[in-house]
């Protein structure tokens, strides 16, 4: 069968709304989408549901759909779980970690797994059931189906959903999973558990004694430590997680945790798909059984051997990196070399605490030592207008325990960046806490050719592909290779033209591509 798609543009004229509300609708599993377009049939469909007046598109947002829609006792769906959840504010579901899963991405993880007859599914912060529901509809073959939740109203509408479904065997309780730890209990665990949500003090730490395992008090780690027990041997789980798990280091030990003890099958991303919600959402899952060591994790596009990430700083899994060039990076640490790891001098910069009191535009009797922040830092040099701070240095928050700002050489760089940005400074000047310092000490290299390689397009490549942080932090930058007893002609010449760029030589370009060139093949790449 052929199937028509259509654009964006094209399904909101054929049903009178805006492109945002399109693909809002689209999100929610209203409308179904592909990388072809809007599939032609379920614009049609929803179209005629509007017309007939099953749906009122005037006042019933995309997150309310199933409350909308009428239907008859046969083929009644659960009706009134997304009206409670869009009936809760942004605080409650912030507070409590919880935002609804889209349709689409439930169905995504149910597609790909079998459940035999007699089999047994859980969901253990099931809300008002639309894991459930769907597994409900899907696997229609005599499976047992375990809910939990704390939240008393939304278990109630679970239960009143599922009152005549007659298809499972389904189980639906007012319970909380986290402090009642179960052991080898189902074969698959699948659920979107709270992230980040607000414990009291009590319950944190009675949740904390069931779980001595977890390196963080997030909640999401402690659902998937309680998963993890409580999935029978060979059981699956597969959770929706913020992209932050993977990358984050308070999530380091998790990451270990998961690297060592499961198959984990796949990760897949999935961009911003909860409103209100900055962070990029994952799915993950997991096979309680040890991984071999050719043991692959299946990414959107490819496949890559889960033990390389044992061996990446804090277990990061970097799963945007291609094999091609992993490979790139793994090479050139192969290589003999160092790192600024006890070979440097860092300072923070000031906290003032408050700028508008203690910073000013203009240099005066009071205002006297001039700064810079994150924006005045450029590459190689810094830029701009500098501010002045005021003189007395103990009324700030955060201050330097070393005269480190005043040294007659030091780099500045930028602390909040998606690449490294480091500039050199002879002036004596001081930084804000969005620019920090650093005076490196590496034998055979020169303080110029040292923020000249940091500065590279072949360190971006390495710093980009090893920590994926807007944060640049020490504990990275001291991860980073430097070849060690580098050629001397080819330090001497990345100093002078890293000089005339800081100098304003013309041709600044082509310079810096000269720069480029001369760190490769430093490198050996």
């Amino acid at each position: 069968m052929k199937f028509k798609f259509i654009s964006a543009k094209e399904a909101a004229s054929l049903l009178n709304v805006s492109t945002a509300t399109v693909s809002n609708w689209a999100r929610s599993g209203m409308l179904e989408k592909s990388d072809s377009g809007f599939l032609f049939s379920s614009v049609k469909d929803l179209k005629n549901k509007i017309i007939s007046g099953e749906i009122n598109k005037l006042t019933k947002r995309a997150n309310r759909f199933y409350s909308s829609i009428k239907r008859s006792e046969q083929e009644k769906e659960p009706n009134n779980d997304d009206a409670y959840q869009s009936g809760k504010s942004l605080g409650t579901r912030s507070r409590e970690g919880s935002f609804y899963t889209p349709d689409h991405i439930i169905k995504d993880i149910l597609k790909d797994y079998s459940p035999k007859k007699g089999t047994s599914l859980c969901d253990p912060c099931c809300g008002t059931g639309r894991f459930i529901k769907h597994a409900d509809l899907l696997y229609r073959s005599g499976i047992l189906i375990t809910g939990y939740d704390t939240d008393r109203a939304a278990v109630k509408i679970a239960n009143e959903n599922f009152a005549k479904s007659g298809q499972n065997e389904i189980c639906l309780k007012y319970f909380d999973s986290l402090l009642n730890p179960e052991n080898e209990k189902y074969d698959f665990i699948f659920t979107n558990p709270p992230w980040g949500a607000e414990l009291d003090a009590k319950k944190k730490k009675l949740i904390k004694a069931n779980y001595p395992e977890a390196g963080s008090s997030d909640s999401l780690e402690y659902f998937i430590h309680f998963g993890f027990r409580a999935l029978k041997n060979n059981g699956i789980l597969s959770y929706i997680l913020p992209e932050s798990v993977l990358y984050v280091k308070k999530f380091s030990r998790l990451r270990e945790f998961m690297l060592k003890e499961a198959r984990i099958l796949k990760i897949f991303t999935y961009g911003r798909i909860f409103p209100d919600v900055f962070s990029k959402t994952i799915r993950i899952d997991l096979k309680k059984n040890v991984p071999d060591p050719d043991h692959k994790i299946k990414l959107k596009n490819s496949y890559v051997k889960q033990n390389v990430f044992l061996y990446e700083p804090d277990n990061i899994l970097n799963i945007e990196i291609s094999g091609p060039d992993r490979k790139r990076i793994e090479d050139i640490y192969s290589k003999p070399h160092i790192t600024l790891k006890k070979k440097a001098e860092w300072c923070l910069g000031v906290v003032t605490g408050n700028n508008g009191r203690f910073l000013s535009d203009a240099r005066t009797a009071d205002f006297i030592y001039e700064a810079v922040s994150g924006i005045n830092v450029s590459e190689l040099k810094i830029i701009g207008k500098s501010r002045f701070l005021y003189k007395d240095f103990s009324k700030f928050q955060q201050v330097p325990k070393n005269d480190i700002f005043t040294r007659p050489e030091k780099l500045i760089y930028r602390f909040i960046s998606e690449k490294l940005v480091f500039a050199y400074d002879i002036t004596g000047k001081y930084s804000t806490n969005s620019a920090n310092i650093l005076i490196p000490h590496l034998e055979g290299y020169t303080i110029k050719s040292v923020m000249a390689i940091l500065n590279s397009d072949l360190m971006d490549f390495i710093y980009r592909n090893k920590f994926h942080s807007l944060k640049v932090l020490r504990s990275n930058l001291e991860r980073l290779p430097f070849p060690k007893n580098p050629d001397k002609k080819i330090i001497n010449l990345i100093d002078d033209k890293t000089s005339c760029i800081i100098n304003n030589v013309t041709g600044q370009g082509r310079i810096r591509s000269e720069i480029n060139a001369l760190v490769n093949k430093l490198f050996g790449v």
